[in-house]
C-alpha cells in the first residue's frame, strides 16, 4: 500500500518536476520504466512460480529433495524463492522461476505419499573370473552389514552390462531414512569394500588396468589391524 502511494505521488509530481520537458530527461524516464517493466515481469514470474508450486504439492518444507543439481533439506518456501539446506549447511536460495521449470526430485515424497521406503544404489565392476552368484551374495551381505537399510523390503542385484573387462553389478536397496541418504551410502560402500576383501575378490571400479607379470593384487589384505572402528559420521552430514 505504501509503495503504491509512492508512486502515485511521483506521476503527480513529475510535471512540476524542474527539466521534465527535455529530451534528456525523458529518456532517462524511459530508461527506468523499462527497467521497473522488466524488474516487475521477473517478481511476477517469481511470484506465479510460488503459487504453482504450493498447488503442485512438488515438496514442502522439511523435504529432502535435489533442485538442479542441489540437495538438501527444504528450509522455507517463499513467494520468490525456495531456500535449501545443504548437508554442509549451507542456505541456498532458489528463485521460483527456475524451480518451477526445474526438474525435482523428492527423496521424502514416496514415503509420506505412498508409504514406499526410497532406494538407494551404487555400481561395482568385477572381472569375469569372479563368479557373478559369489558377487550377488557379497553385495547383499554388505547391505545386510549396514544398519541404514531398511530390512521391510529385501536388497536386490542387477548386472547393468558386459563390458570389455568386467562387469557391471548394480545393488539397490531401501534406506531407512532419507535424512540420512548419504552416510547411509557412504556406509554401505565401506560394507562393500570390506565384503569383497574378506572374499578376495578386487574391485575393478571405475576401471583398474593392470599386467598380470606377477604384481601383487590390489585387494587389501584381510584381516589387517589397520582396520579399526569407522570414524562416526557427524550429525547433520546424511
Amino acid at each position: 500500500m505504501g509503495i503504491g502511494i509512492l508512486l502515485l505521488g511521483v506521476v503527480l509530481a513529475y510535471p512540476y518536476i524542474p527539466g521534465a520537458n527535455s529530451k534528456a530527461f525523458q529518456g532517462a524516464g524511459l530508461f527506468v520504466g523499462v527497467l521497473a517493466a522488466l524488474g516487475s515481469s521477473a517478481v511476477a514470474a517469481n511470484l506465479i512460480g510460488g503459487l504453482m508450486l504450493t498447488y503442485t504439492r512438488a515438496f514442502q518444507e522439511g523435504d529432502r529433495v535435489s533442485i538442479n543439481g542441489t540437495v538438501g533439506i527444504v528450509h522455507d518456501c517463499a513467494l520468490l524463492v525456495t531456500r535449501l539446506r545443504t548437508p554442509r549447511n549451507e542456505v541456498v536460495s532458489i528463485p521460483n522461476a527456475t524451480v518451477l521449470g526445474a526438474s525435482i526430485v523428492n527423496y521424502s515424497l514416496a514415503r509420506r505419499e505412498i508409504a514406499e521406503p526410497v532406494v538407494i544404489a551404487t555400481t561395482v565392476t568385477i572381472g569375469y573370473d569372479v563368479p557373478w552368484r559369489q558377487v550377488h551374495r557379497l553385495m547383499l551381505d554388505a547391505a545386510s552389514a549396514t544398519a541404514g537399510i531398511s530390512r521391510e523390503r529385501p536388497p536386490f542385484v542387477l548386472q547393468t552390462s558386459l563390458n570389455d573387462f568386467h562387469i557391471s553389478y548394480e545393488l539397490n536397496a531401501y534406506v531407512v531414512d532419507v535424512d540420512t541418504y548419504r552416510s547411509t551410502l557412504s556406509e554401505l560402500l565401506g560394507a562393500i569394500q570390506d565384503q569383497f576383501a574378506g572374499a578376495g575378490v578386487e574391485i575393478l571400479s571405475p576401471g583398474y588396468h593392470a599386467m598380470r607379470d606377477g604384481n601383487g593384487s590390489t585387494v587389501p589384505p584381510w584381516p589387517s589391524e589397520s582396520f579399526g572402528t569407522p570414524t562416526p559420521t557427524p550429525p547433520g552430514a546424511g
